[in-house]
């Protein structure tokens, strides 16, 4: 994959969790798991990305898709 495919990827992930969390009508225990889940998908792709090329930057990505990790 290229650069682009990354950051198609990213903006994919990105996109799919402002969406989720635009609707807060859920309680908060559900909208942690919704985030568990996201951040489950994002570390999933990342490892795939990785995967295919070693130079890959699973914390830009992460960045990218706006994950922030402390």
């Amino acid at each position: 994959m290229t650069k682009k495919h990354y950051e198609a990827l990213a903006a994919g992930l990105r996109d799919a969790w402002d969406t989720s969390s635009a609707a807060r009508e859920f309680a908060l225990p559900i909208e942690d798991e919704r985030r568990a889940v996201w951040v489950a998908c994002v570390e999933a792709v990342a490892a795939v990305c990785a995967t295919d090329n070693p130079r890959f930057d699973t914390a830009r990505f992460y960045e990218a898709c706006g994950l922030i990790v402390w």
